[in-house]
């Protein structure tokens, strides 16, 4: 995996560190970050469902399941992703609206890039582009 998906990963952690967790404090195995970032992309990545998301979970990489703040287990000495059943609760909990805007910003990409207009002499505009600052 590239730096430029560790760098984006990271930032979607940071992202989603602002939302709420609705579940009690007691019996929480995996973090709300974790069990958000791995619905994510387990999503980007063509699953339709929470069955098809732990599925996804259960075949991610090593290296994403850390890059993704997956918790250790210690007795099966890996990364364990949380299961279908704790994505769906999750997901079911958690402020729709709030990490729809949440992902919907990581997916626009960083701030400091932004939509230009080109327009020629006549006023007429040309093709929209993506321009750094």
């Amino acid at each position: 995996m590239s730096v430029s998906h560790a760098c984006s990963f990271s930032s979607l952690l940071e992202a989603l560190e602002g939302l709420t967790d609705p579940r009690g404090r007691r019996g929480i195995r995996h973090g709300l970050v974790a069990v958000l970032a791995v619905a994510v992309v387990a999503t980007l990545g063509g699953a339709r469902n929470y069955r098809e998301m732990g599925s996804a979970a259960e075949d991610f990489s090593r290296g994403l399941l850390k890059l993704l703040g997956v918790r250790w287990h210690p007795l099966k000495r890996r990364r364990v992703a949380a299961s279908a059943a704790t994505i769906r609760r999750v997901l079911i909990g958690v402020d729709a609206a709030a990490l729809d805007r949440v992902v919907a910003g990581w997916l626009r990409g960083p701030r400091r890039l932004r939509r230009r207009r080109m327009g020629d002499r006549a006023g007429r505009q040309g093709p929209a582009r993506l321009v750094g600052r």
